[in-house]
């Protein structure tokens, strides 16, 4: 399972990076900062920094004096931080919402039927055959994804918009539903990772379930699936590596 990298901020980003953050907004007088705030609702924020947004928020509130010192001398007031934040959210909104779609839109263009591998790695090693089939539903609202062992579904995952978040319900061999929310969407890269929400039908806190997923569009006709699965106070990966099956005419 690859580390993912340290210089996203996303979820992962904690307090430490956005306190950092804060502290560089801090040291910038106010022109340089209006010049940064510009150049932000130009070019739009990636997936994330809304999270980082609530985080500034919090921060500025609670953890930083009323000041923090710029670079001329003159304060930077944390009335002036919130304003930043608050100016910066509706860019990080409509990018958050434009990723979701985009990413949406990329898993409708998988519809139709697929064949390939799976295998564990982690407390879990097993590895076998395993097709899958995709389709939309829902007036394009949702889209289904079929894994299928022996040619019988084994888990189902329907993936769909909640506003600006790209969200997914999976119901699992093990017999509870994992509802997560992505985490990180790449689409220029293929990439769209998922971490938990919460779970239903969970018998206990040390049942397995899964907690995440790294779902890759390698190709037009290639994607990968990596669900991370914990229990018992172990984790597992089960890797699923998928292509598209040809179109009977």
């Amino acid at each position: 399972m690859r580390r993912r990298p340290s210089s996203r901020l996303d979820d992962d980003a904690g307090p430490i990076r956005v306190q950092q953050l804060l502290k560089r907004l801090g040291k910038l007088n106010s022109r340089n900062l209006l010049i940064l705030l510009a150049k932000f609702i130009k070019s739009g924020l990636e997936t994330g920094f809304y999270k980082i947004h609530c985080e500034i928020m919090s921060l500025a509130r609670f953890d930083f004096p009323i000041w923090l010192s710029s670079q001329e001398g003159a304060p930077v007031h944390r009335s002036t931080l919130l304003a930043f934040s608050l100016l910066c959210l509706p860019s990080i909104s409509a990018a958050d919402e434009h990723a979701s779609a985009a990413a949406l839109e990329k898993l409708r263009s998988l519809s139709g039927d697929w064949e390939g591998s799976f295998e564990w790695s982690g407390a879990r090693s097993d590895k076998g055959r395993m097709n899958a089939s995709y389709y939309s539903t829902g007036n394009g609202s949702a889209v289904v994804e079929n894994l299928k062992l022996d040619g019988v579904p084994i888990m189902t995952s329907v993936y769909h918009l909640d506003g600006a978040d790209l969200r997914m319900t999976h119901y699992c061999a093990a017999q509870n539903q994992p509802r997560l929310k992505a985490s990180r969407i790449d689409m220029a890269h293929g990439i769209a990772d998922f971490t938990l929400v919460d779970i239903t039908n969970l018998r206990s806190p040390e049942t397995g379930h899964v907690v995440g997923l790294e779902l890759r569009f390698l190709a037009a006709d290639h994607v990968t699936l990596a669900f991370r699965f914990e229990g018992w106070g172990k984790s597992s990966f089960e890797r699923i590596d998928l292509k598209r099956l040809p179109t009977k005419s």
